[in-house]
């Protein structure tokens, strides 16, 4: 009967086996057990038991279809699906120790990230990061492109991009004036502009919150309210009034029905 950790033995000619002595076991089923450790996977309590690559490759269909979804509760259908409260549990099941479920998914998420020449912001929360993950690919597709060049630039300036390739055309005195907006010829080769849309300065749904010291900043670089920089921000319970207050100076932001436009 074979032992544990000695299977990568049976695969050699007999004559390569050789035979346990007195309790030695020979120096080649011994050499072999470090790679069936790795590759396989031996149950002995060594290396903090660690599974083994084989086992490990098991769970690759779950990862890539299309998401971790030996983490997420199987009656949920988004596509990118929010975290369940359990994944320490699962995750320690998977990989045979413990580990911190936030820096374990920070480090795979980087390592995904660079199999698609993506380079992941240190600010983003996990969430972000799994978004952009799964978009990335398409965009690559639209390489070259006007609407790849804006959906990437979206992606890492956070705001609503548009990018002008080309002017229409125009006629001195009707359209534009000497001076201003006229070009002789168009814009030069490989040259474009982009504008970028100063609505988007903060995430409308982090404030109070992650991004509340880039609305502070907003507010003071933008309006001149210096005062703002350690104001007190609360949101209305219908999420739609942003209010800053310091003293006897405040200021209300209200977003419109539709959620398209801000006043102040």
């Amino acid at each position: 009967m074979m032992e544990s950790g000695q299977k990568y033995l049976h695969y050699l000619p007999a004559v390569f086996q050789g035979e346990i002595k007195d309790a030695n076991v020979p120096f080649t089923a011994r050499y072999l057990r470090i790679f069936e450790k790795i590759i396989s996977g031996v149950d002995d309590g060594e290396l903090e038991g660690r599974k083994g690559i084989v086992e490990l490759l098991d769970i690759i269909a779950d990862i890539f279809h299309p998401r971790f979804s030996f983490l997420f509760d199987t009656a949920e259908k988004r596509f990118l699906p929010p975290l369940t409260s359990d994944t320490k549990a699962l995750l320690t099941r998977y990989f045979g120790y413990e580990v911190d479920v936030d820096e374990f998914l920070d480090e795979y998420l980087k390592w995904l990230a660079g199999w698609t020449a993506l380079v992941l912001k240190d600010d983003w929360d996990l969430s972000k990061k799994r978004e952009i993950i799964a978009r990335i690919i398409p965009l690559y597709r639209m390489r070259g492109t006007k609407r790849g060049l804006e959906e990437y630039l979206k992606i890492y300036v956070g705001k609503q991009i548009t990018i002008l390739d080309n002017v229409d055309p125009f006629r001195v005195g009707v359209s534009s004036r000497v001076g201003r907006k006229a070009r002789i010829g168009g814009l030069r080769p490989y040259f474009f502009i982009v504008e970028v849309d100063v609505m988007y300065m903060f995430s409308w749904d982090d404030v109070p919150g992650t991004d509340q010291e880039r609305l502070t900043h907003y507010l003071r670089d933008e309006f001149g309210l210096d005062w703002v920089q350690s104001a007190d921000v609360h949101k209305s319970d219908d999420g739609k009034t942003i209010t800053i207050v310091r003293g006897d100076n405040s200021a209300e932001i209200v977003m419109d029905e539709n959620r398209e436009k801000a006043a102040l």
